[in-house]
């Protein structure tokens, strides 16, 4: 299910990154977690509560 434009992003839920060279990555966002790679680290902190 695809989110729409107006919807807070809330703990728990499950969002695709999709990097640069097109690998992606299913993850559930929990606060206090990051997630990294070669390329930096995503604060899950800094998703939750955004649009």
């Amino acid at each position: 299910m695809a989110c729409k434009e107006d919807e807070i992003v809330k703990e728990g839920e499950r969002i695709l990154l999709i990097m640069e060279d097109g690998s992606e990555f299913l993850v559930r966002l929990k606060k206090g977690m990051k997630f990294g790679t070669h390329l930096g680290v995503l604060n899950f902190d800094e998703l939750i509560g955004k649009r």
